[in-house]
C-alpha cells in the first residue's frame, strides 16, 4: 500500500458511521510510516481483526487434533473405516487451512517486515507444516476410501511419524501463535 492510498483510506475513515469502519480493516501497519498517524480505533480494529484470524486457525487447527486423536481411537478399536474418514477429514481441513489462513499470513509477515523473532521462527513451523500436509496427503491419497487395509498397513510407520510431526507443528503452532499475539493478548 502506498503512502497516497493509505492517507485516502485514513481521511475516508474519518467520515464513515461507525458500522461502515469494518470496511476499513484492510488498512496496515505500514500506514504508521507514511508520516501521518492512523486513527487509534482504526489500528486497534486491525490488530483485533488479526488475532480473531490467528485464534479461530488455532482453534481449529486443535479441533483438527481432536480428529486426529478420535480417529486413532478408531484405529485402536479396529475400525479402519472409520479411523480413515477422520483422517482424512483432518487432512482436508489442514489444507483447507493452510491455504486460507496460513499462506497469507506467512506472506503478510515478510511484506509487513515483522519483528525478527517473528521472521526467524516462521519458517522452522512452515517447514514442519509442510511436511506434514506432503505426508498427509500421500498417506490419505493412497487410501482413497477404499475398504481393504492392503494399501494402509505398509505405510504404518509413516502415519506414526506423520501423527508426531503433527503434533511437533501443532506445538509450535501455539507457541508462534503466543509470539505474534502476546501483547494484544497480555498487553
Amino acid at each position: 500500500m502506498n503512502c497516497t492510498l493509505a492517507h485516502q483510506l485514513v481521511n475516508i475513515s474519518s467520515t464513515l458511521t461507525p458500522s461502515n469502519k469494518q470496511a476499513i480493516l484492510v488498512v496496515s501497519k505500514r500506514t504508521l510510516l507514511c508520516n501521518k498517524q492512523v486513527p487509534t480505533w482504526l489500528e486497534e480494529k486491525v490488530m483485533n481483526f488479526y488475532l480473531f484470524i490467528a485464534t479461530v486457525s488455532l482453534a481449529f487447527q486443535l479441533g483438527v487434533l481432536v480428529l486426529l486423536l478420535v480417529g486413532f481411537g478408531f484405529k485402536q478399536r479396529l475400525r479402519f473405516r472409520l479411523h480413515g474418514i477422520f483422517m482424512l477429514t483432518a487432512v482436508t481441513l489442514h489444507l483447507i487451512l493452510i491455504g486460507s489462513i496460513m499462506v497469507p499470513s506467512f506472506v503478510a509477515i515478510y511484506i509487513e517486515k515483522a519483528p525478527t523473532l517473528t521472521i526467524l521462527f516462521a519458517p522452522f513451523h512452515a517447514a514442519t507444516g509442510t511436511a506434514t500436509a506432503i505426508l498427509g496427503i500421500w498417506i490419505v491419497g493412497g487410501w482413497r476410501l477404499r475398504p481393504s487395509t492392503k494399501f494402509c498397513a505398509p505405510k504404518r510407520k509413516f502415519m506414526r511419524a506423520t501423527f508426531i510431526l503433527w503434533i511437533v507443528t501443532i506445538s509450535l503452532g501455539v507457541i508462534f501463535y503466543f509470539i505474534l499475539n502476546w501483547s494484544f493478548l497480555f498487553g
